[in-house]
């Protein structure tokens, strides 16, 4: 079993387009608010139940959901009570749980935490009184081999376990290392090539392959909102599973061409007190049902929970963060250096200049492009830290995600930072304010979309 870094005693144990129409449909009835104004960016702005669709708030009844995970105690401890509101929607809701949470690779253990998963995920489904009867099939994405489990009597809740080898730390680190990209970094690590299932006779998953992978649940889902792990550590450092696991997650939804709104869960770091470098605690911001329901869900998957074991169990379980992406839209984007300029010529790297009454207006597109004043796309060149602006070609390397804390995020990782010249831009790691008591994004990766225009 896979043990908890700080936490001792606990062990890891097809909606398609038509839905989305419908819901941009319904949007023609919202209430009288500023909701109705096609204003909205994030789902923040719209009422509750309903979610920014395309920069309209609409009913969220019909748009799928899917959830990615390292192991199912994060999506317990720092997905819900999200996964059990979307369990219980109506709509289809996915789970996708990327490591097999035994770090022995022993394939009885591994199916026991898979039996334990369905059973709370059918708990939240409304299943209270049994887990009820799963069928499960061996299911390919990109040539690579699953477990995906629906529920007969649930169908619209679906899990698929993709059973790579686990991480026990601090000396065995897999997941990471297969990401293994960010020399210097936390995510230093090996890197290793590949990573196995730990079934018998299971395949072999590359870096890309794990990417392809998940693009292709994405695809399939069809799912609006998609929820995963943090894939930084601006805010304090997190499992380096869900690190890792946030950041194929993100490379994988890039790799889509998809209308999806991602969300980021952050994990250990709302809560951290095992450490001498960690944030002020977040303020607990759930009520005593929904932190009463995640104990109870945690005691079914780990077949016994004591919450007072140790603190910080018991106040992960009081909180909730997350941070929304922005998208799509039309505006300046606006450092406190200045506004983006786009380059002279296509191919040139855009600089920060000075804020004007007439500014360019940058377009973050469905497809998670960004467009640039007078055409093309913002884009990653091939040493991965060079920033121009080259013809639209939907490539991995020309998708990004704004998210509402102002980072914007890249190829392979990158955020958008003003370079050590103040004047251009280009991609380094997600970094990590650490200045005050509550870590934050640096001031070189923080960007405002103005409010030039309406998002589209």
């Amino acid at each position: 079993m896979t043990s908890r870094s700080g936490t001792t005693g606990v062990t890891k144990l097809p909606i398609m387009v038509a839905a989305l129409v419908a819901a941009l449909a319904a949007a023609a009835s919202c209430q009288p608010s500023l909701e109705c104004k096609n204003q909205c960016r994030t789902d923040g702005d719209c009422a509750a139940g309903r979610v920014c669709e395309m920069g309209t708030c609409t009913a969220s009844d019909t748009l799928p959901s899917l959830f990615i995970t390292p192991h199912t105690d994060d999506l317990l401890f720092f997905m819900n009570p999200d996964v059990e509101k979307a369990l219980r929607s109506g709509k289809p809701s996915r789970t996708v749980v990327v490591s097999s949470g035994d770090a022995a690779g022993d394939a009885a253990e591994t199916t026991s935490i898979e039996l334990h998963s369905r059973a709370v995920l059918a708990a939240m489904a409304g299943r209270e009184k049994g887990m009820g009867d799963w069928v499960c099939e061996a299911k390919p994405y990109a040539g690579k081999a699953t477990l995906s489990c629906r529920h007969a009597g649930e169908p619209l809740l679906e899990v698929t376990f993709l059973r790579l080898q686990a991480s026990d730390f601090p000396d065995f680190i897999q997941l990471p290392s297969l990401w293994g990209r960010d020399v210097g970094s936390e995510f230093s690590h090996g890197p290793i090539e590949a990573l196995a299932q730990v079934i018998e006779n299971g395949d072999v998953y590359s870096r890309e392959d794990l990417i392809r992978v998940l693009a292709a649940i994405i695809d399939e889902s069809q799912a609006h909102h998609i929820g995963i792990p943090d894939p930084t550590s601006t805010y304090g450092e997190d499992d380096p599973d869900n690190t890792a696991a946030g950041r194929f997650a993100m490379e994988a939804a890039h790799r889509v061409n998809l209308p999806t709104a991602l969300r980021i869960y952050r994990g250990y770091n709302m809560y951290m007190d095992w450490k001498e470098d960690v944030p002020e605690p977040e303020a607990r911001n759930l009520t005593q049902e929904e932190h009463d329901r995640k104990v109870s869900l945690l005691d079914l998957y780990y077949d016994g929970f004591d919450p007072s074991a140790q603190v910080a169990w018991n106040e992960w379980c009081w909180r909730r963060y997350t941070v929304n992406e922005i998208r799509p839209a039309k505006g300046e984007l606006r450092a406190r250096a200045g506004c983006l300029q786009p380059p002279a010529l296509a191919g040139g790297t855009p600089t920060v200049g000075q804020c004007t009454s007439n500014p360019p207006l940058w377009e973050l597109r469905a497809d998670h492009s960004i467009g640039a004043p007078g055409g093309g796309c913002l884009a990653v060149a091939d040493d991965e830290r060079s920033i121009g602006v080259d013809k639209c070609m939907a490539t991995p390397n020309q998708k990004w995600t704004l998210l509402e804390n102002g980072q914007i995020h890249g190829f392979n990782g990158g955020c958008l930072s003003i370079a050590v010249d103040g004047l251009t831009v280009a991609a380094e790691l997600c970094g990590s304010d650490r200045s005050g008591p509550k870590f934050g994004v640096p001031l070189g990766q923080r960007w405002t979309l103005g409010q030039a225009d309406a998002p589209l």
